[in-house]
């Protein structure tokens, strides 16, 4: 995992009117190195809310996240999800796909062009 204050990795995080945290998805690669065309991610969290507000929180952070790595030069997000809803989440409305292998069972892809 990289260092809380790595450069060239971002934190996105959603805040209500309050300045309140909704939720966030950290550690996000901001900067390619030569050479590699993908990346990993970080992990992603919202507070007990709504099921739909929820998912508005979490489309418009997954949609910074996307910006961000693509915006990098980023191909592809290659990543591990941690939960069942976060794999559901993902796959359904982001076409992550699973791409296991033998050492990564629950591995994912998203192609960002």
């Amino acid at each position: 995992m990289s260092e809380p204050y790595q450069e060239g990795i971002k934190h996105v995080i959603a805040l209500d009117a309050n300045n309140d945290i909704l939720g966030g998805f950290f550690a996000i690669p901001a900067d390619r190195p030569p050479g590699k065309e993908d990346c990993d991610l970080g992990w992603m969290f919202t507070i007990e809310l709504h099921i739909r507000f929820r998912h508005e929180v979490m489309d418009a952070i997954v949609n910074k996240v996307h910006e961000v790595t693509k915006s990098a030069g980023f191909k592809r997000i290659i990543t591990e999800m941690g939960t069942e809803a976060g794999a559901k989440f993902l796959s359904k409305k982001y076409n992550y796909v699973q791409t296991p292998t033998e050492n990564q069972h629950n591995r994912w892809t998203k192609e960002l062009i």
